[in-house]
């Protein structure tokens, strides 16, 4: 993606499915089974047809949910830096589910110390260290989900 930045002056969800398609390289397909959203109803909403039934996404709750997803999956990507996202997810782990630095620590073979002052300075560890936090991190916040 060449400007990452112009994502955030889009203002209708809808210009969100058409960058996943041609410039993340989505699929509609790839699309359909991260929303649960039929590919037929994704593509009538794409096009903006006010006309139309947009099937799945005719209801407005299921409709906002889809949007929110588009926003993530687009100009969510290029919110923040991966070290602020690392840390945002630390802190999920810490506040939603009760992980302590401690367990982080034993998954991740990274000393408490080191994640302690990752969380104060993302640049006071190196990037082996963010590497050898982030992967068990992930995997971690996806098995809690």
């Amino acid at each position: 993606m060449k400007d990452p930045q112009r994502l955030f002056s889009i203002n209708d969800p809808r210009d969100f499915i058409t960058v996943l398609m041609n410039e993340l390289r989505m699929d509609v397909q790839t699309l359909e089974k991260i929303s649960g959203i039929n590919q037929m109803a994704i593509e009538k909403y794409r096009k903006k047809d006010s006309t139309c039934d947009w099937g799945e996404l005719h209801d407005v709750d299921r409709r906002v949910d889809f949007d929110h997803l588009l926003a993530l999956l687009t100009s969510g990507m290029f919110a923040c830096d991966v070290d602020s996202r690392l840390h945002a997810v630390i802190d999920v782990l810490q506040t939603n589910y009760g992980i302590s630095v401690k367990t982080i620590s034993i998954y991740t073979r990274v000393s408490e110390e080191d994640i302690k002052n990752f969380l104060a300075d993302g640049n006071s560890v190196s990037v082996e260290t963010k590497y050898k936090l982030a992967v068990p991190v992930l995997f971690l916040h996806y098995i809690c989900k």
